[in-house]
């Protein structure tokens, strides 16, 4: 097109120039004009041309782009049916062989996807070293735990977890526990086309209380739970019976903020009253995350839990059990976290930083103190020895006073990736000593960690931790830890870059 219009200049050009030489020897001025019209006549006619060739070539593009979207209509239909002879190849398999000898195909869609989890761990300890059952577990190698996670979609509104462990409580004593088994109802039925925001949970699950308390162990980027969530949760943490909804909240700046309220039975061992519980519990959770750049992120979250901590005693008719009274313990806790990766060469480079405080508020019995209190008096009078005889009756009883006791406790970890597949961080722990207690000393601990990652689903680990408790008693143990995983691929913990 722009060729066509330099040769509509250069002739137009050409003629103009020979009219005026024309002009100049005198040529009449009816044939200048005549000559005029033609060279406007010209003009219009090489615009038409030009006009229609801009017409061709949009629908030669039109054409183009129609034939490109109906090759990419028949690869995707070839695709498909490409998927349905597979799946189909694959129930008739499964009909021949699996279970029973007959497979819904049409359930086929909805079969659990099934993980299952290795841990062992290896320890050189510089001083003698107690479980919490007072075993001894010094120097020793321990597979830990052996852990089974199926996943499946229940139907198009819910869907169900459940996790089978054994876990090591001994040497060579094994215990199997339904950890989690629980299901996500993410939409309501009836109301497919609401944006709720709503999801519900029932069943057996980790609180959600903080970032690692919801984290299994062989996820964590440790080796082992902060002292202080030990001390308030118990060594695997909180997991209870009950129900829970989380809501992201709606708010004007559109941000992420989540908000989970949870309904339990109240039976965690080393916070409320364990077994004997017979009130429920409630924890509530509020956090907010934000993507500052698309290489910064942080989330800030706030978390209570609130029940009682004195249950039915074990023995009918208890006097320690005081009328079944009620005493409150109500647990705070305060978390951070921030990452960074960045842009360029994100999944080979990225730092973790996060941080967890906790406040604990508990009635606890004092002391217990007997005390008599006068029932009733009588006098009587004897006139011949003029003496008067006074008769007090007595009630005991035992009073029991309670006070509240305060503890608090913090850790700290920062992480940094500095190859693809390799972690470097480090940990501190800090557990304050119950308030009124004779025993003034902070409990702490402090931990370094190497971690390499030959795929997703095999890690090595290397730790070492210092260890003083409040009596000033110290220990400094070396660890090796292998996790490894095989099955459907796994949900990476949160900490991993990838």
């Amino acid at each position: 097109m722009r060729a066509l219009s330099v040769i509509a200049g250069l002739v137009l050009a050409t003629l103009c120039a020979r009219a005026r030489g024309q002009g100049e020897e005198g040529v009449p001025e009816d044939k200048t004009r005549e000559l005029e019209e033609k060279i406007d006549e010209l003009k219009r006619e090489y615009d038409r041309r030009i006009e229609a060739l801009e017409g061709e070539l949009e629908r030669v593009r039109e054409e183009g782009k129609a034939r490109r979207q109906d090759d990419l209509r028949r690869k995707a239909q070839e695709f498909v049916e490409k998927k349905e002879r597979e799946r189909a190849v694959g129930d008739a398999a499964a009909k021949l062989t699996g279970p029973g000898s007959i497979v819904s195909s049409t359930l086929n869609e909805f079969n659990p996807r099934i993980t299952v989890f290795g841990d062992f761990l290896g320890r050189l300890d510089r001083h003698r070293v107690r479980n919490e059952d007072a075993v001894e577990i010094t120097d020793r190698m321990s597979f830990r735990e052996l852990e089974a996670d199926f996943r499946a979609d229940i139907d198009p509104y819910a869907k169900a977890v459940a996790i089978i462990a054994a876990e090591e409580e001994n040497p060579n004593e094994y215990e199997f526990s339904v950890e989690e088994s629980y299901f996500d109802l993410h939409t309501i039925p009836g109301f497919e086309d609401v944006r709720h925001n709503l999801k519900f949970k029932v069943g057996r699950f980790r609180t959600d209380f903080g970032i690692v308390n919801t984290t299994h162990t062989h996820d964590l980027p440790w080796t082992s739970r902060p002292v202080p969530l030990i001390a308030f949760l118990g060594e695997e943490g909180d997991i209870e019976n009950g129900v829970g909804v989380e809501y992201l909240v709606h708010n004007p700046w559109d941000e992420a903020i989540t908000l989970s309220l949870q309904l339990v039975n109240g039976e965690n061992e080393a916070l409320l009253a364990g077994a004997r519980s017979n009130d429920p519990a409630g924890i509530g959770r509020l956090s907010w995350h934000k993507q500052l750049t698309a290489a910064h992120e942080f989330q800030l979250g706030t978390s209570g839990y609130v029940g009682n901590a004195q249950g039915q005693s074990e023995e009918p008719n208890d006097p320690r059990d005081l009328d079944n009274e009620h005493r409150t313990a109500v647990l705070w806790g305060w978390d951070f976290y921030y990452r960074w990766r960045p842009e360029k060469g994100r999944d080979q480079t990225s730092l973790l930083w996060q941080t967890e405080t906790y406040l604990l508020h508990r009635e606890e019995q004092e002391d217990i103190t007997r005390e008599f209190q006068v029932f009733g008096t009588g006098i009587e009078g004897d006139e011949d020895a003029g003496v008067e005889e006074v008769e007090i009756e007595f009630e005991e009883r035992d009073v029991r006073r309670f006070r509240v006791r305060q503890r608090w406790g913090l850790y700290s970890a920062v992480q940094y990736q500095f190859l693809k597949n390799f972690y470097a961080g480090c940990r501190f722990d800090l557990l304050s000593p119950p308030e009124f207690s004779r025993i003034d000393g902070y409990h702490h601990k402090e931990g370094l960690y190497l971690s390499y990652y030959t795929s997703e689903f095999l890690r090595f680990r290397l730790g070492f931790e210092h260890e003083e408790d409040r009596q000033g008693l110290t220990n400094d143990t070396l660890l090796f830890q292998v996790t490894w995983v095989f099955g459907s691929h796994p949900v990476e913990p949160y900490w991993v870059n990838r």
